[in-house]
């Protein structure tokens, strides 16, 4: 892959966000396809793309939460999802106090659901939450091994076991099936297991699996290879399933039996690919991993209710300062598991120009860009509501709606 890209800075205002997109027009040089077996792959140049005025605004409606917020209720630690339902409540999955705080269209706070533990209805560092066609909330809890199914009210209604940690993200389609992602362990439990499975699968609402389906990148590293193929999907609501990886220059379309209908990529402005090797080495019963340096190029992925495709793109690397990492604790005693999460590096920093919301049409060719200024972590839409996640340093959910107005 061609990762060598050209820089271009964007700006923005905040809290209101206006923008003249640009969209393609017909002419060869905006894009190059090429035909694979029944699918495309688009590789798009931004910088040929001709402009057509289509006024689009983001108008920033409210910001929920804050890591120092004075009410225990707000005061959120590593958020990691958000979901909304029919009714316009807004469902934010608060990992690190192990909850799921609901919220009315207004922002104002009803219920919390969910505690720490074991048990019906509890979590332990919940990952991802859905909500399937009926309002039933379903909860990612990996360290478990299971997905919590509770109702709207958060009473328990089934536990799904799963069969091995993972289930990172979830995600309902609306036939009743779950699309779930594999999990971003990095320590691995056998010495010689050398190559990824498919990376998403679908289940039955029991548990029961469907198919698998997205081919990792083999990076010739095996923690190159599992870094490397972190991603980020969403479910349209035609059961399409939407894909951005952090670490390629990657975005793909899959209908709902999994089969691949195009391939994406974009002009970077920086490389990617793993600068040397990770580390990985088992001396008794401890593992010692050091992971190879990999640019990141993405955060987020989301569909509109036109079917565009929104990718949080980094238009360059965080500084030095920019930065942060987590720190993951992990202990046994009297054959119970113990783990701590804590977040270093400068969380004071809250604004950056490093990532833009990159707009592509339903069959991923590139339409135009949205300058933002905030570290995302997350993105999602539902209706004509945006969400943008700070998951690490403010501990923040940005809600914007999505304002479109005719051309004349």
């Amino acid at each position: 892959m061609n990762q060598k890209r050209t820089k271009k800075l964007l700006f923005l205002t905040f809290p209101v966000i206006s923008i003249l997109f640009l969209f393609t027009l017909t002419f060869p040089q905006a894009k190059k396809i090429e035909h694979k077996n029944g699918w495309t792959v688009v590789h798009n140049d931004q910088r040929r793309v001709k402009s057509k005025s289509l006024p689009l605004t983001l108008e920033f409606v409210r910001k929920i939460g804050d890591i120092e917020a004075p009410d225990e209720n707000t005061a959120f630690y590593l958020p990691s999802d958000v979901a909304v339902d029919k009714e316009g409540n807004i469902y934010i999955l608060d990992t690190g106090n192990h909850r799921l705080q609901k919220f009315n269209p207004q922002g104002e706070f009803l219920i919390t659901i969910g505690r720490q533990g074991q048990g019906p209805g509890e979590f332990y560092f919940p990952s991802s939450v859905s909500l399937d066609p009926q309002g039933n909330i379903y909860v990612a809890d990996p360290y478990n091994k299971r997905i919590e199914v509770l109702s709207p009210e958060g009473k328990e209604i089934k536990t799904i076991r799963l069969q091995e940690e993972g289930g990172e993200k979830i995600r309902c389609r609306t036939d009743g099936q779950l699309v779930l992602s594999k999990g971003n362990r990095m320590i691995i439990s056998a010495e010689d297991e050398k190559t990824l499975p498919p990376l998403l699968q679908v289940l039955e609402s029991d548990g029961n699996l469907v198919t698998r389906f997205v081919t990792p990148f083999d990076f010739k590293d095996l923690l190159a290879t599992r870094l490397g193929n972190q991603l980020d999907f969403v479910v349209a609501k035609d059961n399409h399933v939407l894909i951005t990886f952090y670490y390629q220059n990657r975005i793909e379309k899959y209908s709902p039996q999994g089969k691949i209908i195009w391939q994406a990529d974009r002009r970077l402005n920086y490389e990617l690919g793993p600068q040397g090797k990770g580390v990985l080495d088992r001396k008794g019963g401890s593992v010692r991993v050091m992971l190879p340096k990999m640019n990141r190029c993405s955060s987020g992925i989301a569909v509109d209710g036109q079917g565009r495709v929104w990718v949080a793109t980094l238009q360059r690397q965080l500084k030095k300062e920019e930065k942060v990492g987590m720190m993951v604790g992990m202990s046994m005693a009297n054959g119970q598991r113990s783990m701590s999460m804590r977040v270093r590096g400068n969380t004071e920093l809250r604004k950056t120009d490093a990532y833009i919301l990159e707009i592509f049409s339903p069959e991923g060719h590139y339409l135009g860009s949205l300058p933002t200024e905030i570290f995302i972590d997350g993105l999602f839409i539902y209706g004509d509501r945006l969400f943008l996640l700070d998951k690490m340093r403010g501990c923040s959910v940005y809600e914007y709606k999505i304002v479109s107005k005719a051309t004349s």
